[in-house]
Formats: C-alpha cells, sequence, structure tokens
C-alpha cells in the first residue's frame, strides 16, 4: 500500500476516534455506575454528605445476565438440499467442539456484561494460523468497544468504509516481530487518544507500542493494515490478494441490546435507570444524614453557662460539676425534627419506577408480593415478566447466528487437512468423527449439466458441453436455527409436574395414543414434540404388535385346526386298527375252522379208503 493511502487511512482513524469521544465518555462512565464508584465522580454532592450507593442496578444487570445464561443457545445447522445432510449433520456435531475449544461460552458471557452495561457487545471471529500447532483454527475474542472505531452515521458496522481496532503491544514483542527499525515514528498519531476505563501509568505506557489494526473492503473483498504510527507492519493485501476471508465481512459481530440511529453500538439498562438511581442516591444520602443527626442528641450552652464540658461529653463520668446555679437557660437540648413521610414513599416510589423501567420485578428474582405464594401463580407472573427476556434473547440470537455463520465460512475456507473431533454419539457414548472441509467447497451441478437444452447449449456441441461441466458450480450453502437448553431449575420441575398430569390423565395408555398426539399438538411447553414424537414411536410400535399378534392368532388357529385334524386322522386310524384286529380275528378263526375241517375231511377220507379197501 502506498503512503498516500496510510495517509488516508489515518486522517480516517483520526476522525473516527474522535466523533466517537462522546460515546468513550459514556461506556466509561456506564461502567463507573455498575461498580457502584458514581459518587466519586457527583459534582452535585455536598462536602459533607454522607455516601450513598445502592446496588440496583447491580441488580437488575445481573438478573438479565442470568437470564442470559440460563438461555443458552444450542446450534442446529440445516442444509439447503438434500445432498448436503450428512454436511450439515456433522456440522451441526462438531461446531460445538470447535467453539469450545475457543473458550465461547466465557466470552459468550463476558459480552452480555459489556452488552448490558454498555449497550453493545462485541465478538471478534477470526482465523488464528498459530492455533494447533500451526495447524491453525478459529478464535472468538470479546472485543473492547473502546478499542474499536468506525465510520460515523452508519447503521451497519459492516457498511463502514474502515474498522479500527487499536491495542497496545510491549515493546520488547513488537521489536520482536516487526523489527526494531519500525520503532521509530510508531507513535506519531498526534491528536489521537484512546481512551480506557483506567488510565495507564506512564511508566507502563513508555513500555508499550500502539498497534491498529485497519479493515477495509475493496472490490468486495476484506483486507488488513497493521500500522503503528506512520510505519506499516502488515497487509494483507500483499499474500492474500484475493481477500483475508472468502466471506468478504468485517471479522466483528455487534450484538446490541437497544439501538440507536445511524450507529451500530446501542445503549443499555445503565442509561435508561441512570436517572432514577441517582435520585434513590440522593434520597439516601438525606436519609442517612437526618439519621445521624436525629440519632444523636446536641446541645445549647451558654458561654458562661459553667457546665464542665469534657465531664459533659464523658458518658462514663457519672458526675458533672456546674458552676453557680443551673437552669434551662444555661443547657439546653437542640430539638430534631423526624423525617417526614413523604420523602421515604418518594425514595419506595423511585425504586419501583427503577424495577419497571429495567423490567426486574421481584418476582423474577424469586420474590413475591400480595401474597402470592402459589407455584402456578408464581410461574405465570414470571411467564409475564419473561416476554422482555425473550425478546432480549432473540436479538441475540441473530448476532450468534452472524457468528456461527463466520465459523462456517472460515471452516470452508481453511480446513483443507482432516481433523477429528470427539462427539457424543446417539447412543451416549463418545465417537471421534474425521471432517474437512471437502463436502463444502463447490460441487458440480450434474442434474443441470446432463440436459443442455437447460444448460443453453446445442445438444450436438460436445466441446461447449465439456467447458460447462468445468466451470458450472453448486456452492452447499447452509441454514442456522438456534434451541434452548433451559437451565432454570423451577422450569424443569414445572415440566417434570406437568409429565406427571398427563401420564395421570391416562395419555400414554396405547389405546390413547392418536387422542394424546392430538392434544399434545395444541400444548405449548418444552418437550412437547419430543413427547409427541416419542408417542408416534409408540403407535407405531404398537401397531406392529397387534399385526403380530393377529398373525400369532391366527397361526394358532391354524394350529388348532391342524390338532382337530389330526384328532381325527388317529381315530381313523385307531377305527382301521379295530378293523383289522377284527379281520385278523376273523381270518384266524377261519384258518381254524379250515384246519378242522381239513381235519375231519381227512378222517373221512382215511374213513372212506379203509372202507373201500374192505370191499
Amino acid at each position: 500500500m502506498e503512503d498516500n493511502q496510510l495517509i488516508k487511512i489515518r486522517a480516517a482513524y483520526e476522525q473516527y476516534t474522535h466523533e466517537k469521544g462522546k460515546l468513550d465518555d459514556i461506556i466509561i462512565e456506564n461502567n463507573r455506575w455498575f461498580r457502584q464508584q458514581q459518587h466519586n465522580h457527583n459534582a452535585q454532592k455536598e462536602p459533607k454528605q454522607p455516601d450513598a450507593t445502592s446496588g440496583y442496578i447491580f441488580s437488575a444487570i445481573n438478573v438479565k445476565h442470568a437470564d442470559a445464561m440460563d438461555n443458552y443457545p444450542e446450534i442446529n445447522v440445516l442444509p439447503r438440499e438434500e445432498a448436503d445432510q450428512t454436511t450439515a449433520k456433522t456440522l451441526t456435531s462438531i461446531l460445538p467442539c470447535v467453539m469450545e475449544l475457543c473458550g465461547f461460552k466465557k466470552v459468550y458471557a463476558d459480552c452480555w456484561w459489556q452488552k448490558l452495561k454498555t449497550g453493545t457487545g462485541v465478538y471478534g471471529v477470526f482465523w488464528n494460523p498459530e492455533l494447533q500447532n500451526g495447524l491453525g483454527d478459529i478464535e472468538i475474542k470479546k472485543a473492547g468497544l473502546l478499542n474499536l472505531a468506525w465510520e460515523p452515521n452508519v447503521d451497519n458496522i459492516q457498511d463502514s468504509k474502515y474498522l479500527f481496532y487499536t491495542y497496545y503491544m510491549d515493546k520488547d514483542a513488537f521489536v520482536e516481530q516487526y523489527g526494531k527499525e519500525k520503532l521509530d515514528g510508531s507513535e506519531d498519531l498526534t491528536g489521537v487518544s484512546i481512551k480506557s476505563y483506567k488510565d495507564m501509568p506512564q511508566q507502563q505506557r513508555q513500555e508499550k507500542m500502539r498497534v491498529v489494526d485497519c479493515y477495509y473492503k475493496e472490490d468486495k473483498k476484506v483486507h488488513l493494515l497493521k500500522f503503528s504510527g506512520s510505519n506499516i507492519l502488515q497487509d494483507s493485501k500483499e499474500k492474500q490478494p484475493e481477500g483475508l476471508y472468502e466471506h468478504g465481512m468485517y471479522p466483528f459481530v455487534f450484538d446490541v441490546m437497544f439501538p440507536n440511529e445511524d450507529s451500530p453500538a446501542g445503549f443499555g439498562i445503565i442509561d435508561v435507570v441512570k436517572s432514577p438511581q441517582a435520585y434513590i442516591d440522593k434520597i439516601d444520602s438525606i436519609i442517612s444524614e437526618n439519621a445521624i443527626v436525629t440519632g444523636k442528641k446536641r446541645w445549647f450552652i451558654k458561654d458562661n453557662g459553667g457546665v464542665n464540658e469534657d465531664e459533659f461529653l464523658d458518658i462514663n463520668n457519672p458526675l458533672v460539676h456546674v458552676a453557680g446555679n443551673l437552669d434551662e437557660y444555661n443547657m439546653r437540648e437542640i430539638p430534631d425534627s423526624a423525617m417526614p413521610n413523604y420523602i421515604i414513599e418518594h425514595r419506595v416510589n423511585k425504586i419501583n419506577e427503577l424495577k419497571e423501567v429495567a423490567g426486574n420485578r421481584d418476582f423474577q428474582q424469586g420474590g413475591t408480593s400480595n401474597g402470592v405464594t402459589a407455584a402456578s401463580a408464581i410461574n405465570v407472573l414470571q411467564q409475564a415478566g419473561d416476554k422482555l427476556t425473550r425478546d432480549m434473547v432473540n436479538a441475540s440470537y441473530e448476532s450468534y447466528k452472524d457468528i456461527v455463520y463466520m465459523c462456517i465460512e472460515l471452516i470452508r475456507q481453511f480446513y483443507d487437512l482432516e481433523r477429528r473431533f470427539r462427539i457424543i454419539g446417539e447412543n451416549g457414548e463418545a465417537e471421534f468423527v474425521p471432517f474437512s472441509n471437502a463436502t463444502m467447497k463447490p460441487q458440480p451441478v450434474d442434474s443441470v449439466l446432463n440436459q443442455p437444452e437447460m444448460a443453453g447449449l446445442p445438444a450436438e456441441d460436445g466441446m461447449a458441453q465439456e467447458q460447462t461441466e468445468n466451470t458450472m458450480l453448486r456452492r452447499p450453502e447452509f441454514d442456522i436455527s438456534l434451541t434452548v437448553q433451559k437451565a432454570n431449575p423451577f422450569n424443569k420441575a414445572q415440566q417434570n409436574q406437568t409429565i406427571l398430569e398427563i401420564w395421570g390423565a391416562g395419555f400414554f395408555n396405547p389405546q390413547n395414543i392418536d387422542m394424546a398426539c392430538m392434544a399434545l399438538d395444541f400444548m405449548q411447553f418444552d418437550g412437547s414434540d419430543e413427547i409427541v414424537a416419542k408417542l408416534r414411536e409408540m403407535g407405531g410400535l404398537q401397531q406392529q404388535m397387534a399385526g403380530l399378534q393377529q398373525q400369532l392368532q391366527q397361526a394358532q388357529a391354524q394350529l388348532q385346526q391342524m390338532g382337530q385334524q389330526n384328532q381325527q386322522l388317529q381315530a381313523q386310524n385307531q377305527q382301521m386298527n379295530q378293523q383289522g384286529q377284527q379281520l385278523q380275528a376273523a381270518y384266524q378263526q377261519a384258518a381254524g375252522e379250515a384246519q378242522t375241517n381239513a381235519a375231519k375231511l381227512a378222517q373221512v377220507e382215511q374213513a372212506l379208503s379203509q372202507g373201500m379197501g374192505g370191499i
């Protein structure tokens, strides 16, 4: 980059930081209010007035932060085409691992503190080539809002011509990374002061070097220029002329609490409740001062009254000497007046106003009023108050989607080598899943290329068709859906109670599954969809079991019929056996009779032969 371009960038840097000065002052002041240190900078407080700083702002922010962490999102990656289902499922499994390696949950919590205090939480989503032993990986950090500077009067940070991020490096580390020759002129940034929550000591400042990261866009490509003073430290255009990141966006995501017009930064809860908090502190100071005055008796004493003041002030001394006569004119108690009730009532009203404006009602912290003790009533009040939380959290989910989208694009760009991730499988056991960006790279569009008339080419033009097959590619795209894992124990107990109630109502009886699914479709509670899916699965199994039982009954009927036929055959066989036995007996009888007849015949023949021989 030429020097005149650096001069232009430095001029923009000075303009942007100057225009952002008022916002920086508000951010620093809000941090004092959050830490309950606003009395140290209160010019309206009287010198001898007692300090009073109540923690209502801290409590309101603390409750909102707890609500945000209760609604910590889970990532679901959805494919836009059927061919990308496997890749989307794998991304859903590995993205939590990638973000866990970044320590994202702590970053998420820190950015929520930043969002609630200043009105804007800023995430930085970078690719760090030094991570994973030089393999490189995604890095997500909380970006300090005081360190950023952008073009005035833009609503979206991506529309800024330049985006500056300023930070300090140790001089030794600066020399080691960029060389000693870059020290000359590195602090040549006259008129540009970077504000901070706490001023850096001069001796420490001398050991630091200010470095500015300037992100800018050309031809829808984002580039990075690092400079310190009048020295260029790094220009990504030299090694990556195609752009620093293929997604073409600044690597920062703004999560805004309440939006400001003509600014990507918003305002937070402290900006809204600062006024009632100041009135509460003022009234507390007056009440404390009045308590001191009324709680300690004071006396009028004449100069010549003759009362020994040392003995009078010593409460352990039972005797007080008086010179001369003592009457009510020599010594008289100073009358005091109690605090009027309307001042106390006004303080209570201001506290209620602060809670109402901040949406920090008592029942959201577990407290109740007006005799509300039933669990169902408390839950109704909490759900009514949670609409502010839901709106606040849903706005953050949009920023969270931008972060996940950037992570997916960085995976698409840099995950060329295969990596392995440990995930929890469907059976609850640990699995090691390999993944690279091979399935996320642009893919040939076979369905279109196989039809020449749709490609705008004649069917006989084979060479043109082959050239189109080499150039027409489809880029896998994904949608991002977020679900919430509620961590509120009361909600879990209520959900368990709801399941017990529908169990007692007979929803899980096999004969009531269809009616139960119809009823659950109209019920609104967490997990109802999963219960419907389980019931439908049970219904399918029940139908299968009913079919198997019917087949079993048919088989049993056939077996019974075959048994009856077998019994009939056995009876017939037994009858035939009896007939056979009868025939055998008759045969034996006939044989015996034949044998007897044969013997008789032989006797007759013998007798005849003898008789004939006698003749």
